[in-house]
């Protein structure tokens, strides 16, 4: 765990409001220092130039949409910016009652995120609790306490963010730990580990005064409108004439190490895979192709391990081009090792918008353990099979949930003909 501690200073004025009721607000950040556990201290280590204007629209439910941001800002101030005013953001419903909640589902940087609130009347207002939690592809949960005054003013907020990577699928809510439990425990399989990142948020109001109106005219000047959401880093992809010799050290060093959780193993392969995943696609392709079109030597474990270490990445990554290599290079290659395919087939289970191809070729490993001449299921599944039907099942879950109910109904219907004649002695 590294510990990094970021203080903002910022000042937000009321710019105007138009007839719909929606309210432009300027958010002008005033200063930016870090420090970190081990004494490190900066003040703008980016030397960022904060006097660029930036807009929000604070809409009468709460709720900020949209911004209005100036070009010549950096993608990563931008960023903080919209984390900034995203963190006040929150749809307040009035109620006479003391305590009252509701559910509401709001546009983020993540997509439409379902949120549930509770309200509380305190003896200086209200204070709100805005509370998400997930577990389709990480383990999520988010929680903002926002502490209103009698005039609907916020105060005070307090935020906790919890993001764990590699979520097995598994069917359980996720929620936050108390104090006193555990963290639910999560197996993976493969070269990463888990990932976690938890950051706590504070936001004091200190000051009020009045501004000077004079400039108000000028504030829009040159910026540009859109929404508050976060956009991915734009990538930059790299050829790898330009960093072949880094990747053949960075190849290097995860080979020497044999203990997989080492962290020197895990922080070199972490590496390896930012700069793979970045190249070029004819790159990308070309890399990918050579190393597992090679065939190892009988009993050449270090060819078997870097063999092992590239499946991973590519299984991994989340680029257009990999289901289209993962076919050739894996499912349709006959030196895949039993090992490899059931590592790629873990990998699969995960994956998002999967290609019709991929999922007919998995969906025949499964079933070919089927009778065809008596109808039912083989009495014994290779490991092969086993992973096979392990990885459809979940398959069928994502494209339900991607509209595809066609290809849905086509597994869920040969699964169910098969669970008649299940047998658990035998699987």
């Amino acid at each position: 765990m590294y510990n990094v501690t970021t203080v903002i200073k910022f000042r937000i004025r009321d710019v105007n409001r138009t007839e719909t009721g929606v309210s432009l607000y300027q958010l002008h950040v005033d200063s930016i220092t870090m420090r970190t556990m081990d004494g490190f201290f900066a003040d703008n280590p980016k030397k960022w130039n904060l006097s660029k204007s930036f807009l929000f629209e604070l809409e009468p439910s709460g709720v900020i949409q949209f911004v209005h941001i100036h070009p010549e800002d950096s993608y990563e101030l931008t960023t903080m910016k919209k984390a900034i005013v995203g963190t006040m953001s929150a749809e307040f419903r009035k109620s006479d009652d003391d305590a009252w909640s509701y559910e509401a589902v709001e546009r983020e940087h993540g997509g439409h995120i379902q949120h549930k609130y509770t309200a509380i009347r305190s003896p200086t207002g209200t204070v709100l609790h805005k509370i998400h939690q997930s577990s389709d592809d990480l383990l999520r949960y988010h929680k903002r306490t926002l502490h209103y005054d009698a005039n609907g003013l916020v105060h005070f907020i307090h935020g906790i963010d919890n993001v764990t990577t590699h979520n097995d699928k598994d069917e359980t809510p996720y929620r936050n730990p108390t104090l006193s439990e555990k963290e639910p425990s999560q197996e993976f399989s493969g070269d990463f580990p888990a990932i976690r990142a938890f950051a706590e948020t504070n936001i004091h109001l200190t000051n009020k005064w009045k501004y000077d109106a004079k400039d108000f005219d000028t504030l829009h000047e040159g910026l540009h409108r859109e929404g508050s959401a976060i956009k991915p880093k734009p990538e930059n992809r790299q050829n790898l004439s330009s960093i072949q010799h880094e990747i053949e050290k960075l190849k290097l060093c995860v080979l020497r190490y044999k203990e997989r959780t080492h962290p020197n193993r895990t922080e070199c392969l972490l590496y390896l895979r930012h700069n793979l995943t970045h190249l070029v696609t004819d790159d990308f392709e070309r890399f990918f192709t050579n190393a597992l079109l090679r065939q190892c030597a009988e009993k050449d474990t270090v060819c078997e391990e870097e063999r092992d270490v590239m499946i991973g990445i590519l299984a991994y990554s989340n680029r257009e081009e990999t289901q289209n290599l993962m076919e050739t290079l894996i499912f349709k290659n006959n030196i895949t090792s039993t090992k490899e395919l059931r590592r790629c087939l873990i990998h699969c289970a995960h994956l998002n918008n999967p290609k019709q191809s991929l999922v007919k070729i998995i969906e025949d490993l499964c079933f070919s353990a089927w009778n065809q001449e008596q109808n039912e299921p083989t009495r014994s599944l290779s490991e092969i099979q086993k992973g096979a039907c392990l990885t459809i099942g979940a398959l069928a879950k994502t494209l339900r949930e991607e509209g595809r109910e066609q290809e849905t109904a086509r597994i869920t219907t040969k699964l169910g003909s098969w669970l008649k004649f299940h047998n658990e002695s035998n699987i």
